[in-house]
C-alpha cells in the first residue's frame, strides 16, 4: 500500500500543478522522473509544473484515483489562497498569476472530486491513507 499511496500522491500533485511530463510514454524513459529513495517513490522532475492551462493527460491520470491521503486533503482544504500565491510566486508576473489561478482551479476540482467520492463511497474508503 505504501507504493500505491506514493503513486496517488504524485497523481494528486501533478493534477494540482499541471505537471504533464511525470510519466513518459517513451519506453526508454520509463521511471526516469519517478525514482526510489528510502523505500519511497520520489518525483524528481517538476519542470512542466504550474502551467496556465489544463493538460488532458494530467486530468486522465488523476481521474483513475479514488483513494487519497487524509492529511494531504485536509491540508489542501486549509490552504489560504493569498499565502499560497505569495509562497509560490513572491513577485508574480501576469503569467505567474494565470498559472496560480489554474492551480487554484485545480485545487477546487480535486476537492470536488474527493467530496463526490466520499459521498458515494464514504470517507473511510476514500481517505484511506494517513
Amino acid at each position: 500500500e505504501t507504493r500505491l499511496k506514493d503513486i496517488l500522491q504524485i497523481l494528486m500533485f501533478d493534477f494540482l500543478t499541471g505537471n504533464c511530463d511525470m510519466f513518459s510514454g517513451v519506453l526508454d524513459w520509463w521511471g526516469v522522473n519517478c525514482q526510489f529513495k528510502d523505500a519511497k517513490i520520489v518525483s524528481i522532475d517538476n519542470g512542466a509544473a504550474l502551467q496556465s492551462y489544463t493538460n488532458s493527460k494530467v486530468t486522465e491520470r488523476f481521474e483513475i484515483a479514488e483513494r487519497f491521503s487524509k492529511n494531504f486533503v485536509e491540508n489542501l482544504r486549509l490552504l489560504d489562497r493569498e499565502m499560497a500565491l505569495e509562497l509560490l510566486f513572491p513577485e508574480p508576473s501576469q503569467q505567474d498569476i494565470r498559472s496560480f489561478d489554474r492551480f487554484w482551479t485545480q485545487r477546487a476540482a480535486l476537492l470536488a472530486r474527493v467530496d463526490g467520492l466520499i459521498e458515494t463511497y464514504g470517507q473511510e474508503r476514500v481517505l484511506s491513507f494517513p
